[in-house]
């Protein structure tokens, strides 16, 4: 409905007039029964509206922080768990490992600068706290003795300011530090050292002592696998050689040491079984030995009772052998009989006898005197 001007109005007649007032009275009553829409541009809100949205956004900020305590609470309460269960004691043992060998500088062709190397770098990979290479410099420095610790001082005590010239940087990093370490103390030559103790070294152990030897020195040489592989064969005991010579060779040099350690192994087991088998199994007990031994000794003294005073006795004197004719004895053996019935000088002058027979033909014939004569002249 359009609204019309005071004029307009008044030109009206009553009864129009009246319609009007009234059409103007239902639509601002219908306008006040219906919500006011926050859309309309035109509105101007009232104080009542600026009551209720002020209301309503203080009702939105109470919600809101209600959401954050209850954030805050269950973080809380998760990072309390974590505390918790960070400060129980692991059931994982927690390993604790050896700090390197001092190192003393001396035996430089040797390789234990090596050692003391990677020594250090294993108890620094395995220890929290090496977060710097100036704390792993000073660590590996706190292990040098004697003359290389003589050494590493006359650097220490340099200012910051000196380290960071070109020839002293080195000792600002780790990995430089080794290397300075390596070049000092070390072969200064170690390609052609390890290349001629290659050729040179020979299996005189087990073929796993051999094979880790042999992987020290090859490890900084540049060589091909069938060079190393020759040399690793030439190297081993020639039990193994055999044993490479009946199968397909392997293709590389890692299965060729495999494949020596696991044969070195067996053939080891197979010597200690045939040692094991040449011992006899069983033995006589003592009580059984014994006993036939004594029924022995009992046969041969019933056969003949004088064997046993043989034929090696000291010489009888005089007086011994009249004693002997005295008393009827036997003035060779002693016993009851004449001398001439004795039956050990007779079983002697037998074994005289039986010697001179000592030759025998071809078909294993025992010869006379005269027939190893002829034996001798033919």
């Amino acid at each position: 409905m359009s609204n019309l001007s005071l004029d307009q109005i008044n030109a009206l007649s009553e009864e129009d007039r009246a319609s009007y007032i009234q059409a103007l009275d239902n639509a601002n009553a219908q306008a006040q029964s219906q919500p006011t829409s926050s859309t309309a541009p035109s509105s101007t809100p009232t104080m009542e509206d600026l009551i209720t949205q002020i209301h309503h956004l203080t009702t939105q900020c109470q919600n809101l922080q209600s959401q954050q305590g209850a954030t805050e609470n269950a973080t809380a309460t998760l990072l309390a768990q974590i505390l918790s269960r960070s400060s129980l004691p692991s059931s994982r043992p927690k390993l604790k490992f050896n700090p390197p060998e001092p190192f003393k500088g001396r035996d430089a062709s040797s390789n234990k600068i090596t050692n003391f190397l990677s020594q250090c770098q294993l108890y620094i990979d395995n220890t929290p706290g090496f977060d710097s290479d100036t704390l792993c410099i000073s660590f590996a420095a706190s292990y040098l003795k004697e003359d290389a610790y003589t050494w590493i001082a006359s650097y220490l005590s340099l200012s910051d300011q000196e380290k960071e010239q070109p020839e002293n940087i080195w000792l600002l990093s780790w990995n430089d530090f080794k290397e300075k370490l390596e070049t000092t103390f070390g072969d200064p030559d170690k390609k052609a050292s390890n290349g001629l103790k290659l050729h040179n070294l020979t299996q005189k152990g087990p073929a796993s002592v051999y094979a880790a030897e042999f992987r020290r020195l090859s490890l900084p040489l540049n060589w091909n696998d069938e060079a190393l592989k020759f040399i690793f064969l030439q190297g081993l005991k020639s039990e193994l050689k055999d044993e490479f010579a009946r199968i397909e060779m392997p293709s590389t040099l890692s299965s060729v040491i495999d494949r020596a350690i696991i044969m070195d192994a067996r053939l080891y087991q197979r010597s200690r079984e045939r040692k094991s088998n040449s011992l006899p199994t069983s033995y006589p007990s003592y009580s059984s030995a014994t006993s036939s031994s004594t029924a022995r000794r009992e046969d041969k003294m019933d056969v003949d009772a004088t064997h046993q005073a043989s034929f090696r006795r000291e010489p009888l004197s005089e007086d011994e052998k009249a004693r002997r004719r005295a008393q009827g004895l036997c003035v060779y053996c002693g016993h009851k009989h004449d001398v001439n019935n004795c039956p050990l000088l007779a079983k002697k002058d037998s074994m005289k006898t039986a010697a001179t027979f000592n030759i025998t033909s071809p078909n294993n014939i025992p010869l006379g005197p005269k027939d190893a004569g002829s034996a001798k002249e033919e």
